[in-house]
């Protein structure tokens, strides 16, 4: 019983001191745990990077907390929130941001974990990352526009995105 006792306060104590780093938001732990591959634990490191305003922070762990993946648990809500910051964020390239707008689809989609789906919403954040140069976006844009309008479409699509011609942008 004793050794048992001993083992539950030396997990306790290790858990203590690995969420106190956690919360300390150290840049070169959740870069290790990325090069590492332990994507859980670079999620753990990223979120207090993240509230601090760490772009690629806010990226991984939005990114992944929307989709949960990678061995990381699925939370859309605090998904949202990193990747909302990330776009409001003024050190986020346009690329980056792009990244987050495309990203921000997905959860508004088909609707899931409480997050009703909004189509609206999904054109909007998919016209706005084919606008900051989201490769993906501009495919879906190109694929789902110019479906049956004539070879001549992506070119003229893709001068509307250079214009930044579509209302929902305002």
């Amino acid at each position: 019983m004793k050794t048992y006792m001993k083992n539950i306060v030396v997990t306790i104590v290790f858990a203590l001191i690995s969420a106190e780093d956690a919360i300390a938001g150290d840049s070169t732990k959740f870069a290790n745990a990325i090069q590492k591959g332990n994507i859980p634990l670079a999620v753990i490191y990223a979120k207090p990077l993240a509230e601090n305003g760490d772009v690629d922070a806010q990226i991984v762990a939005g990114t992944l907390l929307v989709q949960g993946d990678r061995g990381v648990e699925k939370d859309v809500k605090s998904g949202i929130h990193f990747l909302e910051m990330c776009i409001e964020n003024p050190k986020a390239t346009d690329a980056q941001k792009g990244g987050c707008y495309w990203n921000l689809t997905f959860p508004y989609f088909g609707g899931e974990s409480g997050i009703p789906a909004d189509m609206d919403l999904v054109i909007k954040y998919v016209w706005r990352a084919a606008r900051l140069g989201h490769e993906k976006a501009i495919d879906q844009l190109t694929e789902s526009v110019c479906k049956n309008r004539g070879s001549n479409c992506p070119n003229v699509l893709q001068q509307r995105l250079a214009q930044c011609t579509d209302p929902c942008l305002k």
